[in-house]
């Protein structure tokens, strides 16, 4: 039959009913679109973590770089030092508690001073008195101490403390909300009545290219071709 001779009453009648159709089709495959776009998106959560956790320093400060500008901060920074070559955001960093700056986009801008830490355990509250140590000796208004792990209480209650000197957590499952919502290591486009997520892993790539242009560390090129296919 052919469709396009129809009259458009029932060509708008036909397409409808297609539609119905096709939607009831996928529910019985897929169950509710709801529940599987949810599933389909944290099983992409869990991949960007496994990707973000054994990442190249240089690598995951750039990542953390994307998201300040995203969140709208200015002459975003990463504070590199010759000296040292660091493999991965564990322990004491050889900038004195700090690895990147930037500059809030308010009125009055101010200093920004943002920690990275690379963990799978829960951070220790040390680091958010070696942020605090450096946004005193550098004059900054505030604080970013950003994990890939979760921060217990008393962390969040030293963080909070001081009010003069502010420090914001953003930690493990709000890291990844962040990295969600402005799309930054993740992709998303729209399928049969629902969201289909999946890891940018050319965005990853980039990363680590340009890290190993910066560095020429030969551990790099591993990280590389490490990375789990889509």
């Amino acid at each position: 039959m052919n469709i396009h001779r129809l009259h458009p009453k029932f060509l708008i009648q036909w397409e409808l009913g297609a539609r119905i159709y096709g939607d009831l089709l996928s529910d019985l495959r897929f169950g509710d679109p709801i529940q599987a776009e949810n599933k389909q998106q944290q099983r992409v959560r869990e991949k960007l973590f496994a990707t973000l956790l054994p990442l190249n320093v240089s690598a995951l400060e750039r990542c953390i770089a994307h998201l300040l500008r995203a969140l709208e901060y200015e002459e975003v920074q990463i504070i590199r030092s010759q000296q040292v070559k660091r493999r991965s955001h564990k322990g004491r960093n050889h900038h004195g508690g700090y690895d990147l700056c930037a500059r809030s986009s308010s009125f009055s801008p101010s200093l920004t001073l943002v920690q990275v830490k690379q963990y799978a355990q829960p951070v220790s509250r040390r680091f958010v008195d070696e942020l605090r140590g450096a946004m005193i000796r550098q004059g900054a208004q505030h604080g970013l101490l950003i994990s890939t792990s979760i921060s217990p209480r008393n962390v969040e209650a030293c963080a909070a403390e001081n009010k003069l000197l502010p420090i914001t957590l953003s930690h493990g499952e709000h890291l990844l909300d962040l990295l969600f919502r402005y799309r930054i290591g993740v992709k998303c486009r729209r399928g049969n009545r629902r969201l289909l997520w999946r890891l940018d892993r050319q965005f990853f790539r980039d990363l680590l290219a340009a890290a190993c242009s910066q560095q020429h560390e030969g551990g790099m090129k591993r990280n590389l071709d490490n990375l789990d296919p889509l």
